[in-house]
């Protein structure tokens, strides 16, 4: 007997950053799988007020359900995450989940683990988030799906996450719609077009990369993403920031590039054990990617040999003296074959969840 699916979402329909298109992509499968949706539009006080106490009902009074929820629904919809901290509140969760999982399977989708984020992204050594995650991951029946195959594996050695408790469905892109218009004017066609998707707070080693590029001939580095705003105080020529942008659009701008970047520190554990959203949307649009020697990036582009380039910053300056359009046209080639694997439609072939038990519909249809 098949059980029901009910999905806890939290999804707008333009997402312009890489956690809301992961959201927005769950949404959509999850729609198309016929389930039951509760999908979250606000983050207004008495909206979160109400939710949580629906939300709360629901997981007391579902039965015999697949119920799945998103990490940022879980945290700001159903259990405030800044609760945490107390003893006596995570008492209080674990009788709440306890009690799910005894009449359903509870799946909670992890796109971060927010306190090794936090640590690399320079927010400091959040207690809260370390409380959360020892308690999380430690709980015996949940199951987890996370955006990477290491930050699972992180979870088991870390947390004490069992390990067939949990399945990995990667960051993946939608696919490109040619007929997006594009008007705005993307770098110059006879150079070289690397572009970076993504936010562009500072702190994500985007000075460091715009130095790297700056004056650089028969170069153009295209920035895309919100926060960007401050770049505008840099005056290169051959450095363009075009604004933020839903996925859609901000597709079909890559699409008329010619390289991706992901300029991210491999020193950093949260970057290695992470799975960038922007890599399958480079993909998705054509483009092999420049990245970092991040772990997780290169265990998943190993089975893609040359659709990606692995190096250091510090080296960056020889790849792109070195680097010339049949190098480009080459890897673009390479990259049509695969970019079908990258994609949602793909990917989520691979997101399964449990029968409920037989022994509990016997008992619930007696």
């Amino acid at each position: 007997m098949k059980s029901d699916l009910v999905f806890f979402s939290y999804s707008d329909s333009q997402p312009t950053d890489g956690g809301m298109a992961r959201n927005h992509a769950f949404f959509l499968e999850m729609k198309k799988r016929g389930s039951r949706i509760y999908n979250h539009t606000s983050v207004g006080i008495h909206y979160r007020l109400f939710s949580i106490i629906r939300n709360i009902m629901l997981l007391l009074f579902l039965k015999g359900t697949n119920i799945f929820i998103l990490q940022t629904v879980l945290l700001k919809f159903i259990f405030p995450f800044g609760l945490f901290k107390f003893p006596v509140y995570r008492s209080f969760v674990l009788a709440v989940l306890n009690h799910a999982v005894k009449k359903n399977n509870v799946t909670i989708e992890i796109n971060d683990l927010l306190y090794e984020q936090g640590i690399d992204l320079g927010a400091g050594m959040n207690k809260t988030a370390a409380a959360y995650q020892r308690f999380i991951f430690s709980h015996p029946t949940l199951q987890f799906v996370f955006a990477s195959k290491l930050m699972g594996d992180y979870a088991v050695s870390h947390y004490k996450l069992g390990t067939k408790s949990w399945q990995t469905i990667i960051n993946g892109a939608p696919t490109l719609n040619t007929g997006t218009p594009c008007h705005l004017k993307v770098g110059d066609p006879e150079k070289i077009r690397y572009i970076y998707a993504g936010t562009l707070n500072k702190g994500r080693d985007i000075e460091k990369l715009i130095e790297v590029f700056a004056d650089k001939s028969g170069i153009d580095l295209i920035l895309i993403g919100i926060d960007g705003a401050w770049i505008s105080e840099f005056n290169y020529r051959n450095i363009h920031y075009l604004g933020q942008f839903d996925e859609e659009t901000a597709l079909a701008i890559a699409s008329q590039c010619d390289i991706g970047i992901i300029p991210y520190d491999e020193k950093k554990l949260y970057y290695n054990i992470c799975y960038p959203t922007k890599n399958s949307f480079y993909i998705a649009a054509g483009l092999p990617i420049l990245c970092t020697p991040l772990r997780e990036t290169m265990r998943v582009f190993e089975n893609y040999p040359g659709t990606a380039f692995f190096e250091s910053v510090k080296n960056w300056d020889f790849f792109l003296t070195k680097t010339d359009k049949s190098d480009v046209i080459s890897a673009k080639g390479k990259v049509e074959k695969i970019k079908s694997e990258l994609k949602w439609d793909f990917l989520f072939a691979d997101l399964h969840f449990r029968e409920m038990c037989q022994e509990y519909h016997l008992n619930s249809n007696a």
